[in-house]
């Protein structure tokens, strides 16, 4: 019980405190070597499995909605956790993108984890994560048109990108970058 309060207190108070901190490199944070964007950016690395990622996330969306005009903000799903078989983390990767093309990012993200982790439930193919979405009133032949989209088949291909860029640099999820 010690150690949930203690989370849920870290989730709130820690990104307020942060940001008064004076941050160290090689402490706080690391430099990548990698080029820098044109326009600034922030890429949140995350999976669905991790529930981490899971108790961040509504701390990760306050700080999206504060961030100045021009930042982007993007998630990047990864599919290297082990949690699942690669196809069904790509799967995952894809219905996240396809949520993305509807404008139901927000709404199907916090579906998805409230049905792992609050749920206990498990996906094991993607017709779980089609009742998901329907569950959510998307009806199944939208979703379907939605996962096949040439849309959906660029982000994930983006999204895939990214992660391989990256993957060398994290230790674990959600990280930003």
């Amino acid at each position: 019980m010690k150690k949930l309060l203690l989370g849920v207190i870290a989730v709130f108070v820690i990104p307020f405190s942060a940001m008064a901190a004076d941050w160290k490199e090689g402490t706080h944070y690391k430099v990548l070597n990698h080029p820098l964007s044109d326009k600034p950016e922030i890429k949140e690395l995350f999976s669905f499995w991790c529930p981490h990622c899971y108790t961040f996330d509504p701390v990760a969306q306050a700080v999206k909605k504060k961030l100045p005009e021009g930042v982007s903000f993007e998630r990047v799903h990864v599919n290297f956790m082990r949690f699942a078989t690669p196809e069904l983390q790509a799967d995952l990767t894809k219905a996240h993108l396809a949520a993305k093309s509807l404008k139901l990012e927000e709404k199907m993200v916090k579906a998805i984890f409230e049905y792992l982790h609050r749920q206990r439930a498990s996906i094991t193919d993607i017709d779980d994560v089609r009742r998901i979405f329907q569950v959510q009133g998307v009806e199944p032949e939208k979703f379907d048109k939605a996962m096949k989209s040439f849309a959906v088949r660029a982000m994930f291909n983006k999204n895939q990108q990214a992660v391989e860029a990256y993957k060398m640099d994290i230790t674990g999820t959600p990280a930003f970058i």
